[in-house]
């Protein structure tokens, strides 16, 4: 089935697309010649654009944090830096992730987040035909690798969490050290690609909107 992507107009930006996509990307990455950009579907709080750009005709992925803050819960402020830390911690661990490019949260270019990753050419598992037995596998492999996400500590605990230990410290004397947590992990957040050297499809990248 064709999938219909919506191509950037000036509108999507204030002040106009070319300028404001160039300033972005000169600021992040030295400059390089945008060829093109359409805009992604599938969004909940990030604006995300597939870009082409440079002389190698290079391809990523730019995300835009929310526009209207004001209305975030706490735990929904900083989503972009929270998602590059976490795609660090991910290589580390070999984990499928994105590859972050570049990244800034000083909005001097525009007024929200940005982060650039590295394009997967994959499409989302929700949307792929699979096969059970292909299902079953991915599932298989999505688990071990949520067993090894799962299993990174962190070295602290936020301030109210902390107080909550203290004032229940009896009752959490057998609390383990925080742990990293992926509570969006349905098929919508998996991408795959088919391998050329077999029939089934291999996992490639399973985080989003941690």
């Amino acid at each position: 089935k064709q999938r219909y992507c919506l191509w950037l107009t000036p509108t999507a930006f204030p002040g106009g697309l070319p300028r404001q996509l160039q300033q972005i990307f000169a600021e992040a990455l030295g400059g390089p010649h945008i060829h093109q950009a359409r805009l992604l579907d599938g969004g909940l709080f990030n604006t995300t654009y597939h870009v082409t750009y440079g002389e190698a005709r290079e391809e990523a992925v730019l995300r835009l944090g929310p526009v209207n803050r004001q209305f975030l819960m706490g735990h929904e402020e900083n989503l972009i830096q929270s998602e590059v830390h976490i795609c660090a911690l991910c290589e580390r661990q070999g984990i499928p992730s994105s590859h972050v490019l570049a990244w800034n949260c000083s909005r001097r270019t525009i007024d929200r987040d940005y982060m650039i990753v590295r394009y997967i050419p994959s499409v989302p598992m929700c949307r792929a035909e699979l096969a059970e037995e292909e299902r079953s596998a991915l599932h298989g492999e999505m688990g071990a690798y949520l067993r090894r996400f799962h299993q990174i500590e962190g070295d602290c605990c936020g301030e109210a969490v902390r107080r909550a230990f203290r004032q229940n410290k009896a009752l959490l004397d057998a609390a383990g050290p925080p742990r990293l947590l992926h509570t969006d992990l349905w098929e919508g957040n998996v991408l795959l690609d088919r391998s050329p050297y077999d029939n089934i499809k291999s996992l490639l990248a399973e985080l989003d909107n941690l």
